[in-house]
């Protein structure tokens, strides 16, 4: 098997529970290993962690917490079978306890045929503000 370990410099911006934009920039830390079985089934799991620091135009600072996983399952005859679950925190630092909080956790699945045809894609995303 083979393993990749990246750390990967990210920036981006989205609306915070507040309703202010807010700009967030970090790390994120991915891992891939990958391995081919026996039938030459190819099997890869990704676990992704971000570290990352966010502000909003009027000052608010963010502490942003993300973990996520992927694996994929690609067999001899091209079909493919994937899961996804992961798990976003943007958390207002010296909040004054209104619900100022953005959690989303996810999780999707994915199965493609040897012809290419999406089988099934169930995808089940939760946001809340706390």
């Amino acid at each position: 098997g083979t393993e990749t370990n990246e750390r990967i410099p990210v920036a981006f911006s989205m609306v915070a529970c507040t309703g202010e934009m807010v700009f967030i920039e970090g790390t994120l830390h991915t891992v891939v290993n990958t391995t081919q079985d026996g039938s030459g089934a190819f099997h890869s799991t990704t676990h992704n962690n971000h570290s990352l620091r966010a502000v909003s135009p009027s000052g608010a600072k963010y502490t942003v917490t993300s973990a996520n996983t992927s694996r994929f399952l690609v067999s001899t005859n091209s079909a493919v079978n994937s899961t996804f679950t992961g798990t976003f925190q943007l958390i207002r630092r010296g909040e004054d306890g209104t619900t100022d909080d953005l959690v989303i956790h996810g999780t999707f699945h994915v199965t493609q045929n040897a012809n290419g045809q999406l089988t099934a894609t169930p995808i089940n995303t939760t946001s809340e503000c706390r």
